[in-house]
């Protein structure tokens, strides 16, 4: 079971948000290096978005099995 996903998108210190599949905010913070701790996060299918200090947004799609 993965506990730590490694996002290649990532860049450390830009702002992060996780949302469940409904939409409903389940962390958020700022990245450190290009991986997010999800060993909280039950099974299920979640998206990342990244906010530059521009306030351009990324989202990205992952699946915790």
């Amino acid at each position: 079971m993965k506990r730590i996903y490694t996002f290649e998108d990532c860049v450390p210190g830009k702002m992060y948000k996780i949302t469940n599949y409904a939409g409903q905010k389940i962390s958020s913070g700022k990245l450190s290096s290009n991986q997010v701790n999800i060993s909280g996060l039950q099974s299920g299918t979640y998206f990342i978005t990244i906010t530059d200090e521009t306030g351009s947004k990324q989202t990205l799609e992952f699946i915790k099995n």
